[in-house]
């Protein structure tokens, strides 16, 4: 008997077009500010209504406000996003991202 086939075909896009937000891969790094610390991490995936950070695995309530400043050639790049904790995953966490 054959193995069932996967129908899940790498995209060569980079994005994962299977879920209700499309991902885009990435690996920018960022510091997360977070429950008065602050964490370094980069982004893994990210969609129009959320990320997935790896790095740090933070255990957090889930809506926790969470900023994340992307980390630019000098410094920190101006504008933080601002999210909330969402769920840890095995290599980080995932935030949904607010809108102002």
């Amino acid at each position: 008997m054959a193995a069932p086939k996967n129908s899940a075909a790498p995209n060569p896009s980079g994005f994962d077009s299977p879920r209700a937000a499309p991902r885009c891969r990435s690996r920018i790094l960022v510091e997360i500010l977070v429950a008065g610390r602050v964490e370094r991490g980069a982004i893994a995936d990210v969609s129009p209504s959320g990320a997935r950070i790896v790095g740090p695995v933070l255990s957090l309530a889930p809506g926790t406000p969470v900023e994340v400043r992307y980390l630019a050639a000098k410094g920190i790049a101006p504008k933080p996003l601002r999210g909330e904790f969402v769920r840890t995953t095995e290599d980080g966490f995932a935030i949904r991202i607010l809108r102002d």
